[in-house]
């Protein structure tokens, strides 16, 4: 039985590549969600800048 397993005509070789499947779109979507998350935090960075820029022009305009 564990040498019809261990064989490319076993339940093995279909049973890796389905693993291979599922940690690739694991790893792909890992990857997806981490570059979603950097863009927001850029996005974010972004108007917090802004928004001091905006605030320092206030403050010198009024002196």
């Amino acid at each position: 039985m564990w040498n019809s397993i261990r064989n490319e005509k076993g339940a093995l070789f279909p049973l890796s590549i389905v693993l291979l499947f599922l940690v690739t779109g694991a790893c792909l979507t890992y990857a997806f969600t981490f570059q979603v998350e950097i863009k927001i935090y850029n996005s974010l960075e972004l108007s917090n800048v802004r928004a001091t820029i905006d605030i320092l022009q206030i403050l010198i305009s009024e002196n």
